[in-house]
């Protein structure tokens, strides 16, 4: 069976019981040009219709944290936070 809808070129085609209809979509740049599509779901919100896609993408690199949140256990309060905050 063949979807009822494709993706490409920042363009959704949906087929519908009118007949097909195209529309422009955004996406994050870093994002490939197209897509390989797991999940769609088709909605109507606030009175609109929204596609929803779920797409397969690469692993970017991971990150090493510059920061850390902590609570600092001390002996004068039960429990203080990293900004200062005591319990």
């Amino acid at each position: 069976m063949m979807p009822g809808y494709s993706l490409g070129r920042n363009q959704v085609s949906i087929w519908t019981l009118e007949g097909r209809i195209k529309r422009r979509y955004t996406k994050p740049d870093h994002f490939p040009a197209v897509p390989t599509i797991k999940q769609t779901d088709l909605a109507y919100r606030d009175g609109a219709f929204r596609l929803y896609a779920t797409v397969e993408t690469l692993d970017g690199e991971p990150t090493k944290p510059t920061e850390y949140p902590g609570v600092d256990l001390g002996v004068v309060t039960i429990a203080t936070t990293s900004d200062g905050g005591v319990f």
